[in-house]
């Protein structure tokens, strides 16, 4: 993960369950982000750096089923690459279809990939259902 001082850090894992996912989970204290944080009406539950190496593909799932956590829905910051290059979320009906940063339902099957270069991203969790954080966005409800 970069530079991040893992030794140190809450919580570090690879999430590898019966289908290896191929991904890299960093717990990071909700305290470092707390500028982002602070910008939404709901409080966050939890906040981690997520990589994927380079050409990896993180097959089709849904959140929570093989790890026992709960992130109904999640706020994801694309870190590297930029925006532009950047592969967003695909669900089976398409991808997400902006990746500046944009908030995901985590409880329908999707599926991640990195192209050539090493994805990363800051996720910010939230315990509400991905149609409640919606609705409060389209409200104009969601930050402040």
């Amino acid at each position: 993960m970069l530079t991040f001082d893992i030794a140190n850090a809450k919580n570090y894992f690879i999430h590898e369950p019966e289908e290896n996912h191929r991904l890299e989970f960093l717990e990071i204290s909700l305290d470092m982000i707390k500028e982002v944080a602070d910008k939404f009406m709901v409080s966050p539950t939890k906040a981690t750096l997520v990589a994927i190496a380079p050409t990896d593909i993180v097959p089709w799932h849904v959140d929570g089923l093989s790890h026992d956590y709960h992130r109904p829905a999640i706020a994801c910051f694309p870190l590297f690459p930029n925006s532009k290059t950047y592969e967003c979320t695909e669900y089976r009906d398409g991808f997400v279809p902006y990746c500046d940063s944009y908030i995901f339902n985590t409880q329908e099957e999707h599926r991640a990939k990195a192209l050539d270069t090493r994805r990363l991203n800051l996720q910010i969790w939230f315990q509400q259902d991905f149609k409640e954080l919606k609705k409060l966005s389209d409200e104009g409800k969601l930050l402040i």
